[in-house]
Parts: C-alpha cells; structure tokens; sequence
C-alpha cells in the first residue's frame, strides 16, 4: 500500500498485514483478509470512474450487508470523497438525499433516484483472493468526512457531521473498557451498521480491534439463536425492541458461557426486559446512553440490584446546569472541546461515583397555566398495576389537553375485558388525581399492546401522536393483549369509535364491514405467523353478528401448515359466560 498515514486508526487499520477473517456471511462463508482489501479496491476503481479522481463528492450509502457496507466505506474513504449515511432507503428518503449528494452506493431502488449516478454492490464472488494494493489519498482526522442522520423519533431527522478523531475516540473507550472480556469474539448484531451504534459497535469496533463480525442483521429470535448457537465465544449488540421480544419457547440456556457480551442501545430498556434478558443470555446487558449528536456518554451493566447508576465513559466530563438539573458534558466524541447541554435532567449519586436519569428538560408543558412534567406522570401511572408502560403525550384542540398511550399490565389486561374502558380510564384517572390538579388530568386514552418505536428502540412521537388525531383514522384495532403459542395466536381487541372503516359503509350506523374483519385476519397473519397471505379464497365464512364501536372483541387466528389456509374467529364473552360470535372462517393460502 502506498502513502502509509498515521492520522488515523482506520486507515492504520488498512494497513494492518494480519492475517483474519474479517467477516462471516449468512451463509456461512468467511471473508479473508485479503478480499476484504481486493474489495475496497474494487468498490474505488469503480468510485473513481463513476465521480472522478478529484474526490470531495458527498455519497450515500446504504447497504443490508454489514460486510458489504464496511467494504464500500472504506472505499469512500481513501477515494477522498465524503460519506452521508442514512437510515434507510425508502423513497422519501432517497429523494430529500437527491438535494444533499453527488451520488449513491449500495442498496437504493432505482425507481427511487432521479438522474443521478448509481454503484450497485460488487458480490463478493467478483472478488479475488489475491491481496490487491490500495492508494489512500491523505486524510485529516479532524475533518468531517461522513454525515448520520438523527433517529426522527421526535421530529424530521437531521443530519450530524462526524469526523474520524470523534468515532475512533468512542471506539478507544470500547476496548478499554470492554477489550479484554470480549477477547477474540465473533460480534453479532441484531441493530443496522447505518446508525451510529450500529456503526461503531457492528464493524468499525471489529476492523480497529481486529476481530471478525457476522454481516447479517438478524431480526428474529429464532435466527439469532441458531447463528449464536454457531460460535463458541460471541458477542450480541443488540436494542431494546429486539430484547423485550426475546421468547422463553427457545432453548437460550445452551448458549450460557458463549455470549460474553450483550449490548443495548438507542432507547431506555425497560428492566423487566433487562433481567429477563440476563436469565436468557447468562450474562448482564450493558446498555449505552448517547446519540448521533454526542456519541456515547455513559454506560450501566444489569447484576440485579436495585440501584444500577451510570458511569461516564473514559475522558468524559459530566457536570450539571443546576437551574434546570441539565446534563452538560465536555468529550472527546463531540467536534470540539466545548461545554455541550443535553436535554437530559441528572441526579448525582451520593458516592459520586455515577449519576441516575430523572427525564428531559424539554417535557414540561404548561396546561390552564400550570406547569407539568410529563415524564413524572408516566412515572405514577407505570407505577399503577394496571400500567405496563405508557407514553403521555399533549395536543391542541380547543385547548391544550393530555392525553395517554398506555400498555397494560395482565391484571390491567383483565380489568379491561371485564370492566371496560370507561371504568379503566375513571381508575387511572381517580390514581393521578392523588399526585396532579384535576386541570392536568389526562382528555384522551389509548391502550396498545406495545408502544410504537422504530428499529432503533425509539419511541415514534408522530405514531404516538396519530393514535389521537381524528384526521388519521386508524385503520386497525387497538391490540389490548396477545398471546401466542405456536401457529395459533389470540389477540384481546378494542375497536375504537373513529375506526377509519366507520365511515361510509353502512350511513347512520357503525358497523364493521365483513370485508375489513378479513383483512385485519390477514394483517395479523402476516405479522404473527411471518407469512405472506396473497389468496384472497375463503372457505365456510360465516357472519353472524355485527361489530360496532367500543366492543372488546377477542380474535383467534390458527395458522394450519398441513391444510394451507388461515382459520379465524372473532367472538366475545357476553356476562362472563356466553359467548357471542362476530364471524369465523378460513382463508385458503396459494400452494
């Protein structure tokens, strides 16, 4: 390789003459070294004829493959050119990139870009095996030559300028804090590398460390557990969303002593789902505090007692806006040396030795001229035991009012079906009474089986917020409970009154036509079971009462592998004893 730098730790990385497997392929295949490097070349050749020698140019990138994004970053990299990172690929996406970049790299849908140059993936059987010499144009580590866009949980995401100074400082702290338990282990991710956790946990921690990572995002339990299985020493960066769906109908104790690591990150996990994960994987889930603004700040690793406190990370100073209670911090992850206040609210701990959360700056509101603080109402209503989570959120109608997202508890879950949703609301609301002025009392409730994030663990406030606005009718129930054994699922439904089908079917009555009844079956089939339903034949339907706003309706839907087909069944419990039948049938899948 020619002009050796020593500016950065990645290109040193490059440089790096060891010989490993860099990555393991979902099918099982792994990538030497070797190709790895002829890969970068190959992907720069390409950059080179497609935006010139010149360099400077902004390209997107987005790729599935962990493997194939590393190699196409790297590329980038020594071209001189500049990354711009986003967090997906659908169409919206790719058109507001259109304005921002020269071009793009990876996996984008061509129906999606207008006039501008594309680079497909180079498949790693293009590759030879033979190490190819790279030519890395020279490179500032202070410079900012990638850009992250933020998660949009709470608005339009923006885009953040990174340079390499500020991730291979994060990546520094990793191996100082976790190098050495971790070992020689294989990463394995159930998070995308084109988030910036993801990305420094997922493969640029592997190629500074030189450890290899396996390339595939794994989303379900069952895959996880069968590529784990695989490795003898293993290490799970992994989210919120993905641990608080960890199912106990797998196996997970064979892989006790294997994984020596699990990560967590992008949202708050719940600590329920923290333990239970602990009993899952037989090792303590580390979750990390930060954002694609700050980087990583803060760490915390699950053992079981009741007061687990944050610990900075290394060279990271963190003090206090004592007006506000507002973290501020000074560190190395961030592009200068300055004061930077989050909108995090802290509280020290007494042995000084670490710091607790205690909500955000930016969630008080004002209602009839009072002053509240959201996060400490979602406090007391989680500590009811109806209460699971919720999210509390406020909106404008005639007036400023609050109103609730809550998923419940099982013993919430069974006072719904049997009391309903006034009598639950007049609960909880009778609950808040004792702690807020009758003012801030919550106008509007929904109950969900979970609340709404993205793949990151975020919540999604503009999905939270659709759930009340009129002008957004949902289009499905609200799903209260659902339980799941096998191919057979059993949802405990709420079919609100601004149901978006409610409009136009029957005039002057509510009713819920056949027609949409089938296609929730449908929606749920392929949400539960992972299945396509693309026929539309229907076997034995019977209609026998009609669904209208407000019923707690119980749906069973079995999945019959042998005979093809979805069989349904939408009934309720009249008086706890008979039951009444909405409809039932059976949905004949294509062979």
């Amino acid at each position: 390789m020619k002009n050796k730098l020593k500016n950065t730790k990645i290109i040193e990385a490059l440089q790096n003459t060891n010989e490993y497997h860099v990555a393991i392929l979902e099918d099982g295949s792994s990538v030497s070294w070797a190709q790895f490097i002829s890969h970068i070349s190959s992907y720069n050749s390409v950059i080179q004829q497609t935006f010139g020698l010149e360099g400077k140019k902004k390209l997107a990138i987005y790729f599935e493959d962990s493997y194939q994004f590393l190699a196409a970053f790297c590329a980038v990299l020594i071209s001189g050119n500049r990354l711009v990172i986003p967090g997906n690929n659908l169409k919206g996406t790719c058109e507001n990139l259109g304005e921002l970049v020269d071009g793009f790299i990876g996996d984008f849908p061509e129906t999606a870009l207008s006039d501008i140059n594309l680079i497909r993936s180079i498949p790693i059987s293009e590759i030879s095996a033979e190490k190819s010499e790279l030519y890395i144009r020279e490179l500032s580590a202070d410079e900012p030559l990638l850009s992250l866009f933020t998660s949009g949980s709470s608005g339009e995401p923006k885009l953040i300028e990174k340079c390499l100074r500020q991730l291979e400082a994060e990546i520094s702290s990793h191996e100082l804090l976790w190098g050495e338990g971790i070992g020689d282990s294989i990463i394995v991710g159930s998070v995308s590398h084109q988030h910036i956790y993801g990305l420094l946990f997922r493969v640029l921690l592997p190629l500074l460390s030189g450890r290899t990572f396996y390339s595939e995002v794994l989303t379900y339990p069952e895959e996880l557990h069968g590529v784990l299985a695989g490795f003898e020493s293993s290490v799970l960066v992994s989210s919120p969303t993905q641990l608080s769906r960890l199912t106990d109908l797998i196996d997970w104790t064979m892989l006790h002593g294997k994984i020596k690591a699990v990560f967590s990150s992008g949202a708050p996990l719940e600590r329920f789902h923290s333990l239970h994960a602990r009993d899952v994987f037989g090792v303590g889930i580390t979750e990390v505090l930060g954002s694609t603004e700050t980087g990583g700040i803060a760490y915390k690793s699950e053992n079981g007692s009741d007061n687990i406190s944050w610990t900075a990370f290394p060279h990271i100073e963190i003090t206090q806006d004592e007006a506000i209670g507002a973290m501020q911090l000074v560190s190395p992850h961030l592009p200068d040396r300055g004061i930077y206040q989050t909108t995090d609210r802290i509280e020290f701990c007494e042995d000084g030795k670490g710091f607790v959360l205690k909500g955000r700056t930016d969630r008080i509101v004002k209602i009839e001229g009072k002053r509240l603080s959201l996060d400490e109402m979602e406090a007391v209503l989680s500590r009811h035991e109806f209460i699971s989570t919720c999210r509390i959120i406020t909106m404008s109608e005639s007036r400023q009012i609050i109103a609730v997202a809550a998923v419940l508890s099982s013993l919430g879950k069974d006072f719904f079906v049997d009391n309903g949703k006034f009598s639950l609301n007049k609960e909880l609301t009778n609950n808040l009474r004792g702690n807020f002025e009758n003012v801030l009392m919550p106008r509007k409730w929904r109950y969900i089986d979970a609340l709404p994030v993205n793949s990151q663990g975020k919540l999604e406030h503009d999905k939270i917020k659709a759930l009340f606005t009129d002008s957004e009718k949902p289009k499905l129930p609200d799903v209260i409970a659902s339980d799941i054994d096998g191919d057979s699922v059993n949802l405990q439904i709420f079919v609100p009154d601004n149901i978006y089908y409610f409009s136009g079917h029957f005039p002057g009555t509510s009713i819920l036509a056949g027609v949409v009844q089938l296609s929730w079956v449908v929606h749920y089939a392929q949400e539960y079971f992972g299945i396509k339903v693309s026929s539309k034949q229907l076997d034995a339907i019977k209609f026998q009462s009609v669904i209208t706003p407000g019923k707690n309706i119980s749906l069973d839907i079995k999945f019959n592998r042998d005979k093809s087909n979805i069989a349904f069944k939408y009934y309720c419990l009249e008086d706890q004893s008979e039951e009444i039948s909405f409809s039932s049938g059976r949905i004949k899948l294509d062979s």
